[in-house]
């Protein structure tokens, strides 16, 4: 499973499915609160059906509005399934009733059914995407995001392959020790519980690419990849980064993984951009090449 930070997101969006149903709902509901007598009329409830009608009406603006407004709107998708159980259940009573309009309830309870159904279809997809979403899933789970730093690519590089400087943007994190060239002890916060782990770096491309992995024995199994790529003009640095982790891993990052990421990727650029304007004031150029050291927030 993939969250990219700039990109259409499933769980975080509402797909066309979602958005349909929400403006189906705000539609039905507001011509049945418009024109209730008639709208019962067509379906063959008759003119005694108005009030229920207005009833229904402002029950299928508040679904609409729910499914059109939540960032989740896994609760009025099946609030919607809820009323067309309701819808059905008003018809088949009424269908029975001497001197109804059989052929048009007929009809309309058809309608109802097949509204249903998609209802039914897009609870289900919501509800797999939010238990995926919180560490539910059965397959590893990978999220990207990416950054443009104002600072020179060896500037960035440099300060992103400095492991203990990882602390300070990646905020699950409590601190990075270096065991030799590539390899490093880590200790992190999950939850209340603290971890530690050994990682190592397993493909290095200067200025250019960094990739690394969780050793076996560690408590959640991840890894990771920091691309970096010069901007157009030259004076700025676009970071692209990749975590993959196993499902138990959702604990690292939360609810929302993608958001986190971002977050983390936004400290980064913000420590980098501070230092140097610090730095900057005291040299020509205000690069921080070369130096492995923590900067001062």
């Amino acid at each position: 499973m993939r969250f990219e930070g700039k990109e259409r997101r499933f769980n975080g969006d509402k797909d066309l499915l979602d958005r349909g149903l929400g403006w189906l709902s705000v539609g039905l509901g507001a011509s049945q609160l418009a024109a209730p007598r008639r709208i019962a009329r067509l379906t063959g409830l008759g003119d005694g059906a108005r009030t229920v009608m207005m009833a229904i009406g402002a029950r299928e603006i508040l679904s609409g509005l729910g499914i059109l407004l939540r960032r989740q709107p896994r609760e009025f998708l099946w609030s919607r399934v809820a009323g067309d159980v309701m819808d059905l259940g008003l018809l088949a009573r009424a269908v029975f009733r001497p001197r109804r309009r059989r052929n048009r309830m007929t009809l309309a309870m058809g309608a109802v059914a097949a509204i249903a159904i998609i209802d039914v279809v897009a609870g289900i997809r919501r509800t797999r995407a939010r238990r995926d979403l919180v560490g539910g899933m059965t397959r590893d789970q990978t999220i990207v995001h990416k950054v443009i730093i104002e600072r020179p690519i060896e500037e960035v590089y440099a300060f992103f392959r400095d492991t203990t400087n990882m602390p300070r943007f990646f905020t699950h994190l409590e601190s990075v020790q270096p065991l030799s060239a590539r390899r490093s002890h880590v200790r992190a916060k999950i939850g209340r519980q603290t971890v530690e782990w050994d990682t190592e770096i397993v493909e290095e491309r200067p200025n250019e690419r960094i990739a690394w992995r969780a050793l076996q024995g560690a408590p959640v199994a991840n890894s990771g990849v920091a691309l970096f790529q010069p901007t157009p003009d030259g004076r700025g640095t676009e970071v692209r980064v990749e975590r993959t982790f196993e499902p138990r891993g959702a604990r690292l990052y939360g609810r929302f993984p993608g958001q986190v990421l971002r977050g983390q990727l936004r400290r980064l650029k913000r420590i980098l951009e501070a230092a140097a304007e610090r730095v900057g004031a005291r040299t020509d150029t205000g690069s921080l090449r070369g130096q492995h050291r923590p900067l001062e927030e």
